[in-house]
Parts: C-alpha cells; sequence; structure tokens
C-alpha cells in the first residue's frame, strides 16, 4: 500500500515527466509537526544507514573517492553511508527517486543538497517546493531528514548567486516548520572562493567541511533506543479523587500505577494534576535508560483549613 501511495505522489506532485509542480499538501501527504513523528522515526529502518541524495556536488566527481563527503560522513559519524547522488540531477530527480531509495535502503537519516542545477530552469519557490516534498516523503518513511543550504557559487556560475542566496532563506523556513535538522553550508563556507576551484565543486577541503556540518546534525537526532516509565501518585486519597500524571509537553493524563512504553532514552519532566484539596507534587525530573524501567513516585499533601481538624480516611 506504502508503494502505491507514493506512486500516486509522484504523479500528482511531478506528473510523468517529473517537471509539473504542486503544493505538496496537494499530494497527500501532510506536514507532520516534529513532536508527532520523531518517536516514531527509528521504526522498521536500518539504524547505522544514512541515505545522502542529491547532485554532482553530493556524487563527488571533482575528487577522489576518499574524499568525497559521504564517505568522510561515514567514518565521521561510524554509520554506513549509501551515496545515491546523481551528477546533473536535478530536485525532480530527488523527488521521483527518494521513494525507491527509502524502500531499498530503510535508512534512519536522509540527508538532502539539491538544488543548484535547477536555478534557470524553474523557480525558486518550485525548487523548494520539491525540496519539501523529498523531507516529507523522508518524514512519512520514518526517517529522519537533514536538509542543507546550497554551498556558495562563483563564476562562471555566479549569475545564480542570488538564486542560492533566496533558495537559502526558503531552506531555512522548510526546517523550521518541518521541525527538522540544517546542515547550514551557506553558513559554514561564508562565501569563501577558495574552496570552490571550478566555481561551484568544493575541494577536498571543502568536503571536509560538508561532512563536518552533516555530522554535527547528525549527532543531534535523538537515539532510537527506548526505555519505560511508571509513575505512581500517593497516597491513596489522592488517587481517589482523581490525581494522574504526563509527562511534560504530552498530552494524555495516565493514572498512578499505568506504564508508558517506548520512551526515546533521555531526561524528561513528569508532571502531576491538579486534585481539589490536595497540594500539587512538584515536577520530577526523570532519566529514561535504554531497556529499563524508570519508576518515581509523586506524593501529595492534604490541604488544611485554618481552624479546621480534619480526619484524612485513607482507603487502599
Amino acid at each position: 500500500m506504502k508503494h502505491i501511495a507514493w506512486i500516486f505522489i509522484f504523479f500528482l506532485c511531478c506528473g510523468a515527466n517529473g517537471y509539473a509542480q504542486v503544493n505538496p499538501k496537494d499530494a497527500g501527504v501532510g506536514v507532520v509537526p516534529f513532536t508527532q513523528w520523531q518517536k516514531d522515526y527509528c521504526a522498521d529502518n536500518d539504524p547505522n544507514t544514512i541515505l545522502s541524495i542529491g547532485d554532482s556536488i553530493t556524487s563527488g566527481e571533482s575528487v577522489s573517492m576518499q574524499y568525497r563527503y559521504p564517505f568522510l560522513l561515514q567514518a565521521l559519524t561510524g554509520m554506513q553511508v549509501v551515496n545515491q547522488a546523481q551528477s546533473g540531477s536535478r530536485s525532480t530527480y530527488g523527488v521521483y527517486y527518494l521513494p525507491t531509495y527509502l524502500v531499498w535502503h530503510k535508512p534512519r537519516v536522509v540527508t538532502i543538497l539539491y538544488g543548484v542545477n535547477d536555478i534557470g530552469e524553474r523557480s525558486v519557490s518550485d525548487i523548494a517546493n520539491n525540496l519539501r516534498i523529498m523531507v516529507i516523503l523522508a518524514k512519512n518513511n520514518n526517517s529522519f531528514p537533514v536538509l542543507a543550504t546550497l554551498t556558495p557559487i562563483f563564476a562562471p556560475r555566479d549569475w545564480k548567486a542570488e538564486s542560492v542566496m533566496e533558495l537559502n532563506r526558503m531552506i531555512r523556513d522548510i526546517v523550521r516548520q518541518e521541525g527538522i535538522l540544517l546542515a547550514d553550508l551557506d553558513q559554514a563556507f561564508n562565501w569563501d572562493s577558495r574552496y570552490f576551484p571550478n566555481g561551484l565543486h568544493p575541494n577536498e577541503a571543502g568536503m571536509q567541511i560538508i561532512a563536518n556540518v552533516f555530522s554535527r546534525a547528525i549527532q543531534r537526532i535523538p537515539s532510537c533506543q527506548a526505555g519505560s516509565l511508571l509513575v505512581s501518585a500517593e497516597p491513596g486519597g489522592a488517587r481517589n479523587m482523581g490525581a494522574q500524571w504526563r509527562r511534560v509537553g504530552t498530552e494524555t493524563w495516565r493514572e498512578s500505577g499505568v506504564k508508558e512504553n517506548d520512551i526515546l532514552v533521555g531526561t524528561y519532566a513528569v508532571e502531576f494534576k491538579d486534585v481539589q484539596g490536595w497540594t500539587t507534587p512538584a515536577e520530577v525530573l526523570v532519566q529514561i535508560v535504554n531497556g529499563q524501567m524508570t519508576s518515581v513516585t509523586g506524593v501529595y499533601r492534604i490541604k488544611s483549613l485554618p481552624g479546621v481538624m480534619m480526619l484524612l480516611l485513607d482507603e487502599e
């Protein structure tokens, strides 16, 4: 069914020749906020695989194999990097082939560096539209996309420079709106022409910079490891009055003693629901450890009224 959906998306967004343009939402794929999908991006994918897609800068024909940035990225991350870039390709190529690559390689991470070859053939907004579609396709596959700004460009292609800068602004907007990570190559190179001998393709030192920027972004991706959390509310009188708990930032209140599973490793804050007549426990920080259950207890205190003696019957 997923394969059929991808084919449908492609013909809607790219047409039979791969060049027509539409809004990504019209292609049947909605914008999914990071908070809704980040827990699931490890599902059914290889946690040690990075898929790199792009044009000749990513395929790296301008330098020897050992200096191409996907090769360097593999050494930096310790993950397998599958380089599916095609020299001379446009962003439409990425939209067309990415669904197939996702099925073949099941990557945890997808690095995306496209757009310079499109400039002069289609509008900057259309290029950005294609980049967004690639981001959404990766997210819908539960892969984590890392989108790069374009590298600087110089003579004899410096007529593209203004469009490159405009597209980079749009790329930063896409990253912010989609809740993903940015590999800001534009900022890293600071438009230093020494890294681009022919005005377009980076030299060996430039390739190392690209690998470093992607590596730093990938290091910020949450771990695929997960654990569980069990929270209790005491005493029983507070539970009888509706004491509940949840992790800060989540929506569902849980009963005392109900376990939450599949939480990515890391530190979280637990909050407790207000109960009439009781003082609410303060937030508690918990550490989720891979493959383990973390337990914590929040203790409610009954509120006393001036001049009134209260007797608490705690029925267990």
